[in-house]
């Protein structure tokens, strides 16, 4: 598995429903589970207002004039367009586009970083006007991006530095960032009101060194512990398949057999948590995901997770496209050098109004 497709996953739900019937036949343990996660006692929580690194960046850029008569072609370089969560973005950059009066291109990778550079300078020699790119590797993409910037054409990025506050990486005028510190934010802020005051909680990570994930496991222990919770430990999952996640969670299980709450680092890892607690007999952990596909969101309506957050795909892709239809037709400039969207918080309280990607 490429670093480029866990790191995409921090948001993604790839496969989640073959994950969790998955996961069960690999859980230990026996009993059977209730159908929904009990009620917690509940609490008074008032919710600590956000003053993370997010806090100073915009959500969006100044929302651009259609221009009449003026057409442009947009490249978008994608790692993995079979990915829901990465599909759904390049969707909504495409809808932009083509509300804006341009053609859209768009290249998938497939999580080749090899494919990538070719399809990079393919939409050079393709005559693009700018470029919407979610790089498998940043660095290797540098010479055909320099080309570009040669050229004038215009390069936005997303997750690209992955942790805003950051700098750009080279010939990148702007960065749309998925909001990973708010994420962690949004969770424990759950996690607080649902669960009982000074609540242990642990988080389930990936053994991989991705920066995006582990500075999203890390804000999740800040922000836990800013809500007076008490941190137990965290277990990387050896990879993103449905097995690992599985024995993360058993590792959990196993050192801190008092755990009352488990924070992942994403929907499928989510399921497994949830689904492995239930299968070996524990009752009452209160699990939390972070992506927003439809098993994820099913999952809150049945209690078998206790929250997640919609991540803004829809947003994301938008808001590429509209920083670079401002730098084409020069409006709403200079642009904000990074924005990061703002997700939306889930519970059984508004899963029902809530759309999954």
């Amino acid at each position: 598995m490429s670093l480029s497709t866990s790191l995409l996953r921090l948001g993604a739900a790839v496969g989640a429903v073959a994950l969790v019937s998955s996961v069960a036949a690999c859980s230990t343990g026996g009993g059977t589970a209730p159908t929904d996660a009990p009620a917690p006692a509940p609490t008074t929580v008032q919710p600590i207002e956000y003053d993370g690194p997010e806090a100073a960046v915009p959500a969006e850029y100044g929302e651009p004039k259609v221009v009449d008569g003026f057409t442009f072609t947009l490249g978008w370089l994608s790692p993995n367009t079979s990915n829901p969560f990465v599909n759904a973005i390049a969707m909504a950059g495409q809808q932009r586009t083509e509300e804006l009066g341009g053609r859209f291109i768009v290249k998938n990778a497939n999580n080749s970083v090899n494919t990538q550079v070719d399809q990079c300078n393919e939409l050079l020699a393709q005559g693009v006007d700018a470029m919407a790119v979610y790089a498998v590797d940043p660095s290797a993409l540098g010479p055909c991006l320099a080309d570009a910037a040669e050229a004038g054409i215009p390069i936005i990025g997303q997750d690209t530095p992955p942790i805003v506050g950051t700098d750009l990486f080279e010939h990148f005028l702007s960065n749309v960032s998925q909001g990973p510190d708010r994420s962690a934010h949004s969770i424990a802020t759950l996690a607080a009101q649902a669960a009982p005051a000074g609540a242990k909680f642990a988080t389930l990570g990936l053994g991989i060194p991705i920066p995006l994930l582990k500075y999203y496991i890390e804000r999740l222990q800040y922000w836990g512990e800013q809500y007076g919770m008490e941190y137990v430990g965290n277990v990387d999952a050896a990879t993103d398949v449905s097995q690992d996640m599985a024995t993360a969670t058993n590792d959990i299980l196993t050192r801190w057999p008092d755990v009352q709450v488990i924070m992942t680092f994403n929907g499928p890892s989510a399921a497994a948590a949830s689904t492995t607690a239930r299968a070996s007999g524990v009752d009452g952990i209160l699990v939390f995901g972070n992506g927003g596909d439809k098993t994820e969101l099913d999952m809150v309506k049945s209690g078998q997770m206790a929250g997640t957050n919609r991540l803004d795909t829809e947003a994301i892709g938008t808001q590429m496209i509209n920083g670079l239809y401002n730098v084409l037709t020069d409006q709403n400039l200079p642009l904000a050098p990074q924005l990061a969207v703002i997700p939306l918080p889930v519970t059984s309280a508004n899963v029902d109004s809530v759309k999954p990607f």
